[in-house]
């Protein structure tokens, strides 16, 4: 049982979350109305679904794990996210139809972890809530098993994975339903990995594709150790070449515990 402390951010308690194939989908008062956006924390940014709504038409360039996305940038005079509100916050927009459609669902966007920067996060994998704190949480009250050290990197956290004795960056993804792990990884480090015969279609933003699938045999985080832990190969060249902090692959922060995980701005630490 989760003890809510006096450290709870404003008045309300929690609010409420969807798990629709491994993704976490929130409820967010935008400016005069309320829609489903996905909580990414591997996201950098705000992203708002051209599909649905047409903003300024400022162009904008990301860089992304699937390659360059084209964008519009615009401004969200108001969102509110449980008691946290923020004015006047730059948001970028995408066509999110092919997420839709993996979700059977209307998503209005995608909402990054650098929203809730400083203010640290709970995901109650078994009540299905997000509770938010703003001061740092008491942790021992939790029962956490497991915490893991993360910094942030362009507005997303990230922390070291290890296979044998090599370490590898890895970004810490809500919005990732299975770990992505980079194709040169399980090449080099060919005994912690088996392969599966199914391979696995994989809808992300502007993109669809077919990958291999994998098991992990075994990798670890400072000192907690991890097993039998399936994922996907992904090549991260492209991404890696555009100037920003190299990184190895994508860890699905849900696939790492069905109970909850502390995102602790803080102490800069994640527990599970």
């Amino acid at each position: 049982m989760v003890v809510v402390n006096q450290f709870l951010y404003g008045n309300m308690d929690a609010i409420p979350f969807k798990v629709i194939n491994n993704l976490i989908i929130i409820e967010i008062d935008i400016e005069e109305r309320t829609g489903n956006f996905i909580l990414d924390t591997g996201s950098d940014a705000i992203f708002l679904n051209s599909n649905n709504r047409k903003f300024s038409n400022k162009a904008a360039m990301f860089q992304t794990v699937n390659g360059v996305t084209n964008s519009e940038e615009t401004k969200i005079s108001h969102l509110k996210v449980g008691d946290i509100t923020k004015e006047n916050v730059s948001a970028y927009n995408t066509n999110l139809a092919n997420i839709e459609n993996f979700l059977n669902l209307k998503i209005a966007g995608i909402i990054g972890a650098e929203f809730f920067n400083p203010h640290s996060i709970y995901l109650d994998f078994e009540s299905n809530e997000i509770k938010f704190f703003k001061n740092a949480p008491d942790i021992e009250s939790f029962g956490f098993l497991n915490h893991i050290d993360f910094s942030m990197k362009n507005g997303v956290p990230s922390t070291e994975l290890t296979f044998g004795n090599k370490k590898y960056t890895f970004i810490l993804d809500s919005g990732a339903s299975i770990h992505l792990v980079d194709s040169t990884i399980i090449a080099t480090q060919a005994s912690f990995f088996e392969k599966l015969t199914s391979d696995v279609k994989v809808e992300s933003v502007g993109h669809s594709t077919i990958v291999s699938k994998y098991i992990i045999k075994s990798f670890s985080i400072d000192n907690t150790i991890l097993k039998d832990h399936t994922c996907l190969v992904k090549d991260f060249t492209g991404f890696n070449e555009k100037g920003k902090p190299q990184i190895s692959g994508i860890l699905s922060i849900s696939k790492l515990t069905e109970k909850g995980i502390m995102i602790d701005f803080h102490r800069m630490k994640m527990y599970f």
